[in-house]
């Protein structure tokens, strides 16, 4: 776990939400909030940026949590694994911009929230 832990306000609005409870979603120290401002959900309580680069890049950790998630819930690695290979399988990357847009609605807010 990180040492140095550093209290965010709202990344979008700049509120500080010290006294807003934390949402349900929220596991062990690591303190989800639900700005009341502008309804941004975010860290509140996250590691320093250098502390996180130095300990918890993905190159460094990536390999330890694939085996551990197979040796902690072998049923559910097995069927994520099967269910990533068919959603490679059947939806190419150059079609699910066409996917996206004939099932969702045509305004609103996306947040694209992802990793590689």
């Amino acid at each position: 776990m990180p040492t140095t832990i550093v209290h965010r306000r709202c990344p979008l609005c700049h509120r500080d939400n010290s006294s807003t409870p934390a949402l349900p979603a929220s596991v062990d120290r690591w303190l989800l909030k639900q700005c009341p401002q502008c309804d941004f959900v975010y860290l509140e309580n996250a590691a320093a940026y250098e502390e996180m680069t130095a300990k918890f890049a993905w190159e460094k950790t990536s390999k330890e949590e694939k085996v551990r998630r197979a040796r902690a819930e072998p049923v559910v690695d097995k069927v994520s694994a099967t269910v990533k290979q068919a959603r490679r399988q059947f939806f190419k990357r150059d079609k699910l911009g066409k996917l996206l847009s004939r099932h969702l609605p045509r305004s609103g807010t996306v947040v694209d929230i992802g990793c590689a």
